[in-house]
């Protein structure tokens, strides 16, 4: 059993020092019994809802609903948290604010900006508000790890990437041959700014199938 309360006091070096000794001990405590209960295969009858298993049904719900994107974001969140903790089995009683702290310096740690794992974070808070108004599940709002007296996701302002207008006109005159990988990188760049800003993504995903007749024209 030592080594769940040494993972458990890696995981929470970086706040040892800022940590009540009594807050320290109830953490310990915790990961050992849930380290026994698994040993034994006894899993407590309450706080046995897993990330996995409510993630894919959140997935499901939101796929059900054509939301693929957000689907996908749900999965890439419930990755990132479940890879870090190093447990399939990860219960999302187990995300707390101590937890979703160490997840931060790791994630930072790796050279991650806060905006990327805040992405992350952000549709595990979605998932845990759905979880607290799920019936099915035993959360509670008690539970709830964010917002005020909890853990609040980290968000810093990102430069400026934007194209003068002078430079696109240079650009759109610019005579390449035809067919060229250039001249059809110059046209993927034009229609994306015509397109008011397209993501890349989304255009390497367009098909001339997802084109509709403009109502009005008929064009």
């Amino acid at each position: 059993m030592l080594s769940a309360a040494e993972d458990m006091i890696r995981r929470c070096a970086f706040t040892l020092k800022d940590m009540d000794v009594f807050v320290l001990v109830s953490h310990i405590k915790s990961s050992i019994d849930t380290a026994n209960q698994e040993r034994h295969g006894v899993l407590p009858e309450v706080n046995h809802t897993s990330l996995r298993k409510y993630t894919d049904k959140v997935i499901n719900i939101y796929k059900q609903s054509g939301q693929f994107s957000m689907a996908d974001g749900f999965e890439y969140a419930a990755n990132s948290l479940i890879n870090y903790s190093g447990k399939s089995s990860l219960l999302l009683t187990d995300i707390d604010e101590v937890f979703l702290l160490g997840y931060e310096a790791d994630c930072r740690s790796k050279g991650m900006k806060a905006n990327a794992f805040g992405a992350y974070l952000r549709s595990i808070r979605r998932i845990y508000n759905l979880a607290i108004k799920d019936s099915s599940t035993e959360i509670t709002k008690a539970h709830y790890p964010f917002g005020q007296g909890g853990y609040s996701i980290k968000k810093e302002k990102t430069k400026k990437r934007a194209i003068k207008t002078d430079y696109l006109k240079i650009i759109r005159g610019l005579d390449y041959k035809y067919d060229s990988p250039i001249w059809h990188h110059r046209n993927y760049l034009l229609f994306m700014f015509n397109c008011r800003g397209m993501n890349f993504i989304y255009l390497s995903f367009l098909t001339s199938e997802n084109l509709d007749l403009q109502q009005k024209t008929g064009q």
